[in-house]
C-alpha cells in the first residue's frame, strides 16, 4: 500500500505534516539565516544534551525546519504555579548551558538590546498615541508613555552595558513552552539571541505578572530561581512593555478584528495601570534592599 499523507495549514508558514500516522511540525522560512540559526543552536543543544528541545529532522530544504508534531503536549498556563516554574527551571537550564557552550563565539547570533528595542516601540506608541487615546481615553493612553518614559530613562542610569551573556530564547510567551507531563519543551527559537540572562527573566516575569496581580515579592518568594545576580536589572520591570506590545499589535489589525479583542485589552489595560503605581514601589525597595 501507498503512503498516507496529509498537510494542514496551521499558520501562514507552519503546517502539520502527517504521514503514515506519523505527525510532524513543518515550519517555513523566508530567511535562511534564521533556519541556519535554529539549526545551529539545535545541533549545539543536543551536543550537551539539554532536555527542554525536540529533534530537528534533515530536509533538502534549507529554509524548512522539520520537527515532531507533539500532540500530548500542550501550552504552559501562567496561571498556574507548577507551570510556572516549570517554564522558568527550562528557561534557567537554557542559561546555563553557557557554563559548557561558548555562546558569545557564535556568529550567527546577534547581541539583544532590550533598552534600544523599548526604546524604538515606544516611538511606535507615540506616533500612534492618538489612535489608542480614541479607544482607551487621553488619560489612560498618556499614563503608559509616562510609565514607559521614565523606566527607560531609569535604566539608562542604572542597568550596565556590558555584562557577561548567554543564549536567550527570545520569546517567552506562555505557548513557547510546551508542558508534558512533568516537563517543558522549549519550541520556536526564531528569536534566539545574545543577552544577560537576567533580561530574559525579567521579559518572564512581565509574562508572568499580570498572573499574580502583579505581586513582585510574592513571585520572587515562590519561584527560588528567581535570582537577579544584578538587582539593578529589577528595574527592567518598570517598563510597561506588554501594553505598548499589545496596543501596537491591536491597531495593526483589521476593525473586525479589533473590535473582538478591544475589550479584553481595555480590562487587562486598566488593572495593569491600577498596578503599577506598587508595582514601582515595590522593585524600588526590592533593589534598595538587594544592594
Amino acid at each position: 500500500m501507498g503512503s498516507q499523507e496529509s498537510f494542514i495549514q496551521i499558520k501562514p508558514n507552519v503546517w502539520k505534516w502527517t504521514v503514515n500516522r506519523r505527525e510532524y511540525s513543518v515550519k517555513k522560512y523566508d530567511s535562511l539565516d534564521t533556519a541556519h540559526k535554529i539549526r545551529r543552536i539545535h545541533h549545539h543543544l543536543a551536543s550537551v544534551n539539554f532536555p527542554h528541545t525536540l529533534p530537528l529532522f534533515d530536509v533538502k530544504d534549507e529554509n524548512t525546519i522539520v520537527q515532531p508534531w507533539v500532540s500530548s503536549a500542550k501550552p504552559a498556563n501562567f496561571a498556574n504555579r507548577n507551570e510556572r516554574q516549570l517554564s522558568l527551571g527550562a528557561i534557567r537550564s537554557l542559561h546555563q548551558t553557557s557554563d559548557v557552550i561558548n555562546w558569545e563565539e557564535k556568529s550567527y547570533l546577534k547581541n539583544y538590546d532590550v533598552r534600544h528595542k523599548w526604546k524604538e516601540r515606544l516611538q511606535r506608541y507615540i506616533v500612534h498615541q492618538k489612535e489608542i487615546a480614541g479607544i482607551i481615553g487621553e488619560k489612560e493612553a498618556e499614563s503608559i508613555r509616562f510609565y514607559a518614559e521614565n523606566a527607560l530613562e531609569r535604566l539608562k542610569k542604572t542597568v550596565p552595558n556590558n555584562k557577561e551573556c548567554t543564549l536567550l530564547h527570545g520569546d517567552v510567551v506562555h505557548h513557547n513552552f510546551l508542558k508534558q507531563g512533568d516537563e517543558v519543551i522549549l519550541i520556536d527559537f526564531d528569536l534566539a539571541c545574545l543577552g544577560p540572562e537576567e533580561v530574559e527573566m525579567a521579559l518572564w516575569m512581565h509574562r508572568v505578572l499580570p498572573h499574580v496581580d502583579y505581586r513582585v515579592e510574592f513571585l520572587l518568594e515562590e519561584q527560588s530561581d528567581l535570582k537577579f545576580k544584578d538587582p539593578s536589572y529589577m528595574f527592567l520591570l518598570l517598563y510597561p512593555n506588554e501594553l505598548l506590545r499589545e496596543w501596537l499589535y491591536i491597531i495593526s489589525l483589521p476593525n473586525i478584528k479589533r473590535q473582538q479583542l478591544i475589550p479584553r485589552l481595555k480590562l487587562f489595560t486598566a488593572k495593569a495601570l491600577t498596578s503599577w503605581p506598587k508595582l514601582w514601589y515595590d522593585v524600588e525597595k526590592i533593589v534598595r534592599r538587594s544592594i
